[in-house]
C-alpha cells in the first residue's frame, strides 16, 4: 500500500507492507520477512508494517504507530525516483524472457523449523507393577501418587485423561471401572498446578507457571507419542494458533485450525476437535 505525498502527488511518502495471501504463500521466512522490504527499501522506498496479529492484539497502540509512521515520512524529504506514480514505468514483457530466480534460504529459515517454542512431545513408559491386585491396597498409595508426579513432571502439561492412562497402563489393567478410576482421582497431587481442558483437568509440572507457558508440544516420530485431540491442552492449541498466526499474519479460522491441527499429527479438522480449537481460539483472543 503506498501513501501519496500530500504535497507532490506525483510522489509517494511511504509505503505499508501488510499480510495477506501472498505473504503466507512465501516458501521461508526470510522470503517473508527481509527479501521484499530489502528490495523496496534499497529501490527507495520508506517501508511500514502492519501485522494483523499486531492490531489483534492492541489495535490503538497499531493504529497509533502506523499514524506516526506516515506523519514523519510526510515531513522529510521524498524518496528517491523509484517511488514516483508512473502508470508506463511497467512496460509489457514476455514472460519467457525472464530468467528464473533462485533465492537460498538461511540455515533453521525453513517454516516448519523457526518455532523456537515448538517441541517434541516426551512420552514416557512407567516401569510395570508387579500385580493388578496390589492396586488396590492402602499401602500402595503412595506409590500410585509418586507414579502420576513422576508422569506429570515429565510429560506435563497433561490431560488428566491420559495421566490415568499413564497409571493404568503401568499397573497392567486393559479396562477402567470406578473403584480403579477414583483410587487415581483419591491419589492426584493436590499441590501441582492444574488448569482447565472443557470437561478434563489439565496437570503442570512443579515450577511450570501456566499463565507463562509458551510451548506446544509435537508428537515425535512414530506414534507412541501422538496424542488425540482431547488430550491436547488448550494452553497447547492456544500457542500454536499464536505460532501460526505470526507464520501467516493474516487467514481464515479454517485454515487456522487446519494448520493448528497439522503441528499436532493431524491431515484434518473434525467436528470432535472444533469445540476444543473454538476453546483454545477463545483463550487466545482473552
Amino acid at each position: 500500500m503506498g501513501i501519496v505525498h500530500p504535497d507532490s502527488p506525483e510522489d509517494y511518502a511511504i509505503g505499508i507492507e501488510c499480510d495477506g495471501a501472498n505473504y503466507h504463500r512465501s516458501a521461508t521466512a526470510r522470503d517473508r520477512d527481509r527479501l521484499r522490504q530489502s528490495v523496496l527499501e534499497n529501490l527507495g522506498w520508506r517501508i511500514h508494517r502492519v501485522w494483523s496479529t499486531d492490531w489483534w492484539h492492541d489495535a490503538e497502540t497499531t493504529k497509533k504507530n502506523l499514524l506516526s509512521a506516515v506523519e514523519s515520512a510526510t515531513k522529510h524529504p521524498l524518496m528517491g525516483s523509484a517511488s514516483k506514480i508512473d502508470d508506463g514505468a511497467f512496460p509489457d514483457f514476455d514472460p519467457a524472457e525472464i530468467e528464473p530466480c533462485h533465492i537460498e534460504t538461511e540455515v533453521g529459515a525453513e517454516v516448519e523449523n523457526c518455532c523456537d517454542f515448538e517441541s517434541k512431545y516426551p512420552s514416557i513408559i512407567l516401569p510395570r507393577c508387579p500385580s493388578q491386585e496390589n492396586f488396590y491396597e492402602p499401602c500402595n498409595r503412595t506409590l500410585i501418587r509418586q507414579q502420576m508426579i513422576e508422569v506429570i513432571n515429565n510429560e506435563g502439561p497433561i490431560t488428566g485423561e491420559l495421566l490415568r492412562k499413564r497409571i493404568v497402563k503401568a499397573w497392567g489393567f486393559t479396562r477402567t471401572g470406578d473403584n480403579i478410576l477414583n483410587i487415581i482421582r483419591a491419589n492426584a497431587p493436590i499441590e501441582m498446578a492444574k488448569s482447565k481442558n472443557l470437561e478434563d483437568m489439565v496437570f503442570w509440572p512443579q515450577a511450570v507457571n501456566p499463565d507463562q507457558y509458551k510451548f506446544f508440544r509435537s508428537p515425535s516420530y512414530g506414534n507412541s507419542s501422538k496424542r488425540s485431540i482431547d488430550e491436547i491442552p488448550t494452553e497447547e492449541l492456544k500457542n500454536a494458533m499464536h505460532w501460526v498466526l505470526l507464520e501467516f499474519h493474516s487467514c481464515p479460522q479454517d485454515v487456522l485450525y487446519r494448520e493448528v491441527v497439522k503441528k499436532f499429527g493431524f491431515s484434518k479438522v473434525t467436528s470432535q476437535m472444533q469445540q476444543y480449537l473454538n476453546a483454545a481460539l477463545k483463550l487466545l483472543q482473552n
